[in-house]
């Protein structure tokens, strides 16, 4: 039966061991997102290439079996300074550090080591695909007509997806509010960038 890709919504949490399901909800994890691109299985397959004593195909192995799930986040603050953004746990699987400081900021910056794994609900039209153990990569400051936002493609283990029903919609969307998280006088959100001294992008 097709699905409608925007019956969708995307949840994402840290985790605190790796692989092991934080269990994401959709009240306090959920993230919107635009362009979004799921690869639902992934693998490399390797020939078998036996010796026997008999014509015929052994077929092959499929090895590092995995889901990528592509798409872009608005560079938005929660809209309460001192509080993460929904998408937060996202840039600390790229590789990014998370500073808050109770009613002033919240600030990421690159890391080389210690940066850490989600894991990624995404349900699509009454189908709940999960993601562990997740990392990925990230494009921050990508534009979409001056609307700055942050492409991601992230990568992670494969577990069974279930018949679920989607969250109910005003549980969800009203976590993130454009106006809130782009304009809220005391939301800041900074980068900082080793080598430039500190330059600071806020948000």
């Amino acid at each position: 039966m097709p699905k409608s890709m925007k019956n969708m919504v995307l949840l994402a949490k840290q985790e605190v061991t790796l692989g092991v399901d934080p269990v994401p909800t959709p009240a306090a994890n959920s993230m919107l997102v635009r362009a979004f691109t799921p690869q639902i299985i992934n693998a490399e397959f390797v020939e078998r290439n036996l010796i026997q004593g008999y014509k015929g195909n052994f077929g092959s192995l499929a090895v590092g079996v995995h889901r990528v799930f592509e798409f872009e986040v608005e560079l938005a603050s929660s809209g309460t300074a001192g509080t993460a953004p929904k998408w937060g746990p996202l840039l600390m699987a790229c590789g990014f550090s998370e500073t808050l400081v109770a009613v002033t900021s919240a600030t990421y910056a690159p890391i080389s080591t210690g940066d850490t794994t989600v894991t990624l609900y995404g349900y699509l039209d009454g189908i709940l695909f999960k993601m562990t153990a997740c990392k990925g990569t990230g494009e921050l400051g990508r534009q979409r007509q001056g609307h700055p936002g942050d492409e991601v493609q992230v990568c992670g283990r494969i577990q069974h997806g279930h018949g679920r029903d989607l969250p109910d919609r005003h549980g969800v969307y009203g976590l993130q509010a454009a106006d809130d998280g782009r304009q809220g006088e005391h939301a800041d959100l900074y980068f900082l960038w080793p080598g430039s001294g500190d330059a600071e992008l806020e948000l």
